[in-house]
């Protein structure tokens, strides 16, 4: 069952593609909703999990095709690596 794994695992039927398509706007979905939750957090929480009010917003300012979580990751990552 390609459709529900996050890899491209096509097995060339459209309907599988259209479901792991859906599937994956989904998740995106869920996953820009959770992160609306993360702005209620304060600063000094945002700043424990590495990641800034900004970065968050940025995130969630993605286009809908894009995962506004991986974007989120990237930035902390990326800010995580300025101070090593």
């Amino acid at each position: 069952m390609a459709f529900l794994t996050d890899q491209d695992q096509s097995s060339g039927h459209p309907l599988f593609e259209l479901a792991d398509r859906l599937l994956k706007r989904r998740l995106r979905f869920k996953a820009r909703k959770q992160l609306n939750h993360v702005l209620e957090l304060d600063d000094r929480l945002l700043d424990d999990v590495g990641v800034t009010r900004s970065d968050v917003q940025r995130a969630l300012n993605q286009t809908l095709s894009q995962d506004a979580a991986t974007q989120l990751y990237q930035s902390s990552l990326g800010r995580h690596a300025r101070w090593m």
